[in-house]
């Protein structure tokens, strides 16, 4: 049977769309790790809201290892070799009888469930974990680390800028240094996977605003800030167009067609 694909079941689950999975599958091709970082990194998701859309789509149990904790024994965790759990991102929860419980965070990685069925002679039952509290329950149960379990992860918010440059971090991995005017607030549009400083766009115009000096003064200000937004909107636009053409993330067509439907 075909491996079930996590962004395939994101997009099912209505978390993510085709745009944003080619986003989060180039940063993983050039970064490494598993795919769901890389949308957590891109700010597609939360971790938390990434992990319940998948147990909502496989209709799996989602635990917390942090709780289940006090009803952990010596005689449940000797049941999976530390060398196993640490091989395939596993941790075991429970046992009954011949039937054991593995914590996962990767619930279409059959082989993984496999090996360790074939290898403890155990039935293996699934449920889920994030990633980050089965690294964590390893550390703390199979290596006596008294450490408090790290938070969810959340999306990414924000970029690096300084006075003179800004990076953008941009869906294939590549950074395009652009000039910066000054920080301003984080804004997110419709469907993009992720956030990027609203001066990327140019500074907000204020509808309504008092006048200051006599009105075609203000109007020809109006006009020289507008067109130079423009600009440099332009320039910005351009130079992530080209760079997810070199990268192979999208055509230029498409960055033109995804761009339309958001600014309509």
């Amino acid at each position: 049977m075909a491996r079930v694909r996590i962004g395939d079941l994101l997009i099912q689950a209505g978390l993510i769309d085709e745009f944003q999975l080619k986003a989060g599958l180039a940063h993983q091709k050039q970064w490494g790790g598993r795919l769901g970082d890389a949308l957590i990194d891109l700010g597609a998701v939360d971790e938390m809201m990434l992990y319940k859309g998948l147990a909502h789509q496989l209709q799996m149990r989602l635990v917390s290892l942090e709780e289940l904790e006090t009803e952990l024994t010596d005689k449940v965790l000797a049941a999976t070799p530390r060398t196993l759990c640490e091989q395939h991102s596993v941790f075991p929860v429970a046992l009954r009888g011949g039937e054991l419980t593995l914590a996962v965070a990767d619930p279409t990685n059959v082989a993984a469930v496999d090996d360790v069925q074939f290898r403890t002679g155990k039935t293996v039952r699934t449920v889920l974990a994030p990633q980050r509290e089965i690294d964590w329950a390893i550390q703390r149960h199979y290596f006596n680390q008294r450490m408090p379990c790290p938070p969810p992860r959340t999306r990414r918010s924000s970029s690096a800028t300084s006075q003179e440059e800004m990076q953008i971090i941009v869906r294939g991995g590549e950074t395009v240094k652009v000039a910066a005017a000054q920080e301003g607030p984080v804004v997110q549009a419709r469907g993009a996977a992720a956030a990027i400083p609203s001066e990327h766009f140019g500074a907000p115009i204020t509808y309504g605003a008092p006048a200051q000096g006599s009105p075609e003064e203000t109007e020809q200000v109006d006009a020289d800030a507008l067109r130079a937004r423009l600009l440099r909107n332009e320039h910005i636009i351009e130079n992530l167009i080209t760079t997810f053409e070199k990268k192979g993330v999208l055509t230029r067509q498409e960055v033109t067609q995804r761009l339309l439907s958001v600014w309509r």
